[in-house]
């Protein structure tokens, strides 16, 4: 995706709201707190708006590392932000020729690399936990194309194993990978895709639980958001499954909006637009998970761009 914002920080004091969950067990609540607030803008310590299109999907740049650092794109400025647990920015991941770096998707290995999906050349680059950029790798080069013929479409990272989901487009069929490396982009193993973009989308959502990002926490518990076939404007429900297939938990829109002071959409309308999207109306665009089960959600207007942790809450019985 393509986009630009640079960042202001607003220092406040969170709220905390303790809601129940209705899958989670009866004793058990969820506590939302908000760990960060960005301003939206194009002054220099603002990020810009990310809601200017059709055809991109807004703020998918966006991990947080066991510590509680936070990382989000700020595309359209060539960088990455980089904000401490205690919502201080901190610093800046970025390239010599920064206009270059368009970066989007986003992951960190266990050991402090980040992997990001530039999408200026559709590459991953790899950095050092000192923000160093380290390498870069095609995961279509094998295919001698040029990047304007595939995409990259999600990026993930589980323990020291990175997953990279490209397409690769010509005038009669539309071919998909699934791509497991280790760190040195060393291929373990390879799932491929092909027909028609419906076909495959179809294909994959058998494939991988119609997951277009997913993560799995220490007690094999798996968390996903779905592969959309048309995402723009619609908020991004995570589910969380058992390690045996059991729907747990599922955390959406409208559960944020009864239980925070935001009202979080599923969807734009022409009531409300992506560019009218202000004030109290947010969409869910982004979640992390970390190995330990910590869950964060994205949310963003054209105004500020919100982190919130969710946490499960374990209350006395009655």
């Amino acid at each position: 995706m393509y986009r630009a914002y640079q960042l202001f920080l607003l220092c406040i004091v969170m709220p905390v709201v303790f809601f129940h969950s209705g899958t989670a067990s009866a004793n058990n609540s969820m506590i939302v707190s908000e760990l960060l607030s960005v301003k939206v803008g194009d002054d220099t310590d603002d990020i810009k708006n990310q809601f200017v299109g059709a055809t991109i999907d807004p703020y998918e740049g966006f991990v947080v590392d066991t510590k509680g650092n936070i990382f989000i794109s700020d595309t359209f400025n060539y960088r990455i932000l980089l904000f401490s647990k205690e919502a201080k920015l901190s610093g800046f991941y970025t390239i010599k020729n920064k206009s270059s770096f368009l970066p989007e998707s986003l992951c960190l290995t266990e050991d402090g690399r980040l992997y990001v999906h530039n999408s200026e050349k559709e590459e991953i680059i790899v950095f050092s936990p000192d923000r160093k950029a380290l390498k870069s790798y095609n995961p279509a080069s094998a295919f001698k194309y040029k990047y304007e013929q595939y995409h990259i479409l999600s990026l993930s990272c589980n323990k020291m194993i990175v997953k990279v989901l490209f397409f690769i487009n010509d005038l009669k069929i539309v071919t998909a990978y699934l791509d497991v490396y280790d760190q040195e982009f060393n291929l373990i193993s390879k799932k491929i895709f092909y027909g028609n973009r419906g076909d495959i989308y179809e294909a994959m959502e058998k494939s991988i639980h119609g997951f277009e990002r997913h993560f799995e926490d220490l007690y094999g518990n798996i968390y996903g958001y779905p592969l959309e076939r048309d995402w723009i404007g619609k908020s991004l429900p995570l589910k969380m499954y058992s390690a045996q297939g059991v729907l747990l938990r599922t955390i959406d829109g409208p559960l944020l909006t009864r239980h925070t002071q935001y009202n979080v959409y599923d969807y734009y309308t022409k009531k409300v637009g992506l560019g009218e999207m202000k004030g109290k109306d947010f969409l869910i665009v982004n979640w992390h998970v970390t190995p330990s089960g910590s869950i964060y959600t994205l949310i963003a207007n054209t105004e500020y761009v919100k982190v919130l942790k969710i946490e499960e809450h374990s209350r006395p019985a009655d």
